[in-house]
């Protein structure tokens, strides 16, 4: 089952393959200096001593999921990017907004942990940050399941997204 698509002649085509392929490149050019490969292998002996021989906390396993989340699933984009399987567009675009959600999500824990802690663990902070929090993912849900699934070519965006997802997409 593949996207229908609105009728394009072969120069918007050949020119929107060029586009996806080189963002693709440049999401592999990401990869490659990305330290945590190499950084991980030489630290791979203090790593499995200092953090995995000990008790685990939330702390230890937002830390983890901090550190190797997003590494992982950026490697699954590279690599749904450059197949030619039977995923739809929209299927992809829409692993990639879960996987950035996802991410957003372990980031705000972390960072929400650390400024609970800055202010002697006051409970009114720790209020203040979950109740933004709350409010930012109701805002968050609301965005992503309010798309409209109109092709918008004009706006230089590869994946089957409505005008404002893409203006919306450019900014961030």
């Amino acid at each position: 089952m593949t996207q229908s698509l609105t009728p394009m002649d072969d120069k918007d085509s050949t020119e929107q393959a060029r586009q996806i392929l080189f963002h693709g490149y440049l999401q592999i050019i990401s990869l490659s200096i990305t330290p945590l490969p190499c950084y991980t292998g030489l630290t791979a002996d203090d790593e499995l001593r200092l953090f995995w021989n000990k008790s685990k906390t939330l702390g230890s396993y937002l830390f983890f999921a901090n550190r190797y989340f997003a590494f992982f699933g950026n490697i699954t984009v590279t690599i749904l990017g450059f197949t030619t399987s039977s995923i739809t567009l929209q299927n992809y675009a829409l692993y990639c907004q879960i996987l950035l959600a996802a991410n957003q999500i372990v980031v705000c824990a972390l960072l929400t942990m650390r400024i609970y802690a800055l202010y002697a663990c006051s409970i009114r902070i720790l209020m203040y940050m979950l109740g933004s929090g709350v409010i930012l993912f109701g805002v968050s849900c609301w965005s992503l399941t309010d798309q409209k699934s109109d092709r918008w070519e004009e706006s230089g965006c590869h994946i089957d997204l409505s005008h404002i997802t893409c203006i919306c997409g450019s900014f961030v």
